[in-house]
């Protein structure tokens, strides 16, 4: 063990006499690779072996300033020489800056004694360092949380498997991605819906939550292996591989930044792509067995599962170029830009506060275009980082909204000022910047200043947003009729199939019973018998009075059995569309009364059926539109509203996640029935989605301080 490891643990610490360090010198271990970009030439170097190995961009100017030294010159000597041999005029300090920056990843080369000095060095500053200060933890867009060395893992599986980087595993890949297509291509509905349904994570208990973090993590492993082996592939080491929380979303992360040094732009292009095709391969596989295995065995659900974790999400998560991930790295090695979201986020920065704040800052002149680009870009990319960030906020409240509605704020708040903790520190170093600049043109036109800040607070006390609230909806027919035997019979005819549109009066059916038909024929003879002598008796004048009585009894009687036959045909009573499953199996059946036979749903309007908990039930009292969303497609559309329910009713079964303990209580739902037009035939029976029901016009500041009023009025009384 290195004896700097030991004085870690010591309670007392005492300096050791100083050593005198030798000049800096270039690392003899140290490979370093010329690379063309858009703004002109770098240099990627890097020191094999290192654990961790680091890694340097240096621009043409800096790598010249490198090799001038040789282990005997000091800063000031090789600024002197710079001046003369470079035309860089760089003064003595900021030369020994520029050594300590590089120094302080092992740029330089230190003989063993020197490395244990620095490392003794390291270890005591970060005791003192914790000592003073904890951790800072309000920066949550990455959080390592552990992490290995995977080199010799990955040799193994290069030595093993070095075959998938062939020409004909390509081809034969780039095969089984087309039948993959048609496959899924075929059931594309279904498979769409369900990823969304996957990825969604609400309402599908532990369990499904257990089997979305295992598959998650698998592919994930499988994902990064990918790209440490085409790392390895292309000449270059990996020796860092972990688990990390990107906005706090768990994923792994491999360290292939070698291949920056050892591979061109091609290479590390497809050092990027193959995370991604790692999983698009297996789902291309993972969809063959689905497709061929029986329904309700373990490898066809091991294999949907596969294909919903890994397969149209996964692409899009990964490539979406706002988040640094492969999407993002792809896009600045094919525009040659490196970091392009730090660079355009500080241009834009740098504009904002010269050209709108009118602070000292240096703007880099862009063309026009390149300009409009990095501007759209840093817009886009904060916003998306941001929407991250508020998205755990809602998840963390929606958790705590089982436990109690009342107090769901507070947690959802304290986490977003841990998140938004450095960002609001910023900004509270740029306002006191911007007042301390801006000081004395405030003392000079404070009449417009406060006139500016009253009509903002009157913006504030306006009432111009509207309250919203956000639930869960399912849809139901406008419409339906079941349709059930009225008499016994065998069934005889069927008129329509599940799924088939029939208009009001269409037969559905049609039953035949033996006996009906013989007490119809007899009625029909005894009708006919007493009419004739009811005629006589008229005619005759003798005994009419009851023979009209008898023929009235038969005309009843036969009029009964008539209707009793009509009965056997079975007509729907309204237009609409048949939703029961394999009507035509009861052919030849027989039905008693009362028997269900299919049944009817006029979807052209359908509605839905909103479940709105007690708390929010206040903001329902003048409602100006709704709009909603289904889980399985894209847009949005609007309803009507018909009624609100009187009574609390349970949600419908799915829709809301039950607790798993007993202390936590769902709450009271009040429906709100909304009317949404289907012209099209797109929404079915049973769907579900999220509709946000506007109301009335409310002061952005009420709305902001409702929660916390609320909850304070709910239990101080």
């Amino acid at each position: 063990m290195n004896l700097a490891r030991i004085l870690e643990t010591s309670t007392e610490v005492e300096l050791p006499p100083l050593m005198k360090k030798s000049p800096p010198r270039l690392h003899p271990r140290l490979v370093v690779r010329e690379h063309e970009e858009h703004d002109g030439k770098i240099y990627l170097a890097v020191i094999p072996g290192g654990k961790p190995p680091h890694f340097f961009r240096l621009n043409e100017v800096q790598w010249a300033v490198c090799q001038l030294f040789n282990g005997e010159r000091t800063p000031a000597e090789v600024s002197e020489l710079a001046a003369r041999q470079l035309g860089v005029h760089i003064s003595p300090e900021d030369m020994q800056g520029f050594v300590d920056i590089l120094d302080r990843d092992s740029f330089w080369y230190h003989t063993p004694q020197e490395e244990s000095v620095a490392l003794w060095q390291e270890m005591v500053e970060q005791r003192h360092k914790r000592a003073k200060k904890g951790q800072d933890y309000g920066d949550l867009s990455t959080i390592v949380i552990a992490s290995w060395d995977p080199d010799n893992f990955l040799n193994w599986v290069d030595k093993h498997f070095g075959w998938i980087y062939s020409r004909w595993f390509t081809y034969w890949s780039i095969f089984m991605l087309l039948v993959a297509i048609i496959i899924l291509g075929s059931h594309w509905d279904q498979v769409w819906a369900d990823s969304v349904e996957f990825y969604r994570l609400g309402g599908r208990g532990f369990s499904h939550f257990l089997a979305f973090l295992a598959a998650f993590f698998v592919l994930g492993f499988i994902h990064e292996s990918a790209h440490g082996l085409t790392c390895k592939h292309f000449g270059g080491e990996v020796h860092r591989m972990g688990v990390l929380t990107i906005y706090l979303a768990p994923c792994v992360y491999c360290d292939v930044s070698q291949v920056w040094v050892y591979g061109k732009r091609l290479e590390r292009m497809c050092t990027v792509f193959f995370g991604v095709w790692s999983e698009i391969v297996i789902c291309t596989y993972a969809s063959v067995i689905w497709w061929a295995t029986p329904p309700g065995t373990f490898w066809h659900q091991w294999a949907y599962l596969t294909i919903l974790a890994g397969g149209i999400f996964c692409v899009l998560l990964n490539w979406n170029p706002l988040a640094k991930m492969d999407g993002y790295l792809l896009m600045t090695e094919y525009f040659r830009i490196h970091d392009v979201k730090v660079v355009s986020t500080g241009w834009l920065i740098s504009w904002i506060r010269k050209n709108v704040f009118h602070l000292p800052a240096t703007v880099e002149p862009l063309r026009p275009l390149r300009c409009v680009c990095y501007a759209v870009y840093a817009v886009l990319a904060g916003a998306y980082s941001y929407t991250l960030l508020l998205f755990f906020v809602k998840v963390l409240y929606k958790i705590v909204y089982f436990y109690s509605a009342q107090w769901a704020f507070a947690p959802a708040m304290a986490l977003a000022l841990l998140i938004f903790k450095g960002r609001i520190k910023k900004f509270a170093k740029f306002m006191k910047e911007l007042y301390l600049d801006k000081k004395d043109l405030l003392r000079a036109h404070w009449k417009p200043i406060a006139a500016g800040a009253a009509a903002l607070l009157v913006l504030l006390l306006l009432p111009v947003m509207r309250e919203t609230v956000q639930e869960r909806f399912v849809l139901e027919p406008a419409q339906r009729a079941v349709l059930r035997a009225q008499v016994p019979g065998r069934v005889v005819a069927i008129g329509a199939e599940e799924g088939q549109r029939v208009e009001a009066g269409a037969t559905i059916a049609r039953l035949r019973d033996l006996e009906l038909e013989s007490e119809a024929d007899h009625a029909a003879a005894q009708y006919r018998t007493a009419e004739a002598r009811a005629f006589e008796a008229q005619l005759r004048y003798a005994d009419y009075g009851g023979a009209e009585q008898r023929r009235m009894e038969t005309a009843a009687a036969y009029r009964a059995t008539r209707d009793k036959q009509q009965q056997l045909t079975v007509a729907s009573p309204i237009a609409g569309v048949v939703v029961t499953p394999r009507v035509r199996d009861l052919l030849g059946s027989y039905l008693d009364a009362g028997a269900d036979i299919a049944e009817v749903a006029d979807v052209s309007t359908v509605r839905a059926r909103i479940y709105v908990p007690e708390s929010e039930v206040k903001k329902l009292q003048a409602i100006h539109d709704v709009v909603m969303r289904m889980d399985s497609r894209f847009g949005s559309v609007r309803g009507t509203v018909l009624s609100i329910s009187p009574a609390s009713q349970p949600a419908a079964g799915g829709l809301v996640e039950t607790p798993d303990y007993k202390g936590i209580r769902l709450p009271e739902f009040f429906v709100v029935t909304v009317a949404v037009a289907n012209a099209g035939g797109a929404f079915r029976d049973g769907m579900t989605g999220t509709a946000k029901i506007h109301g009335r016009r409310r002061s952005a500041l009420a709305i902001l301080l409702d929660p916390a009023l609320t909850a304070a009025a709910r239990r101080l009384w």
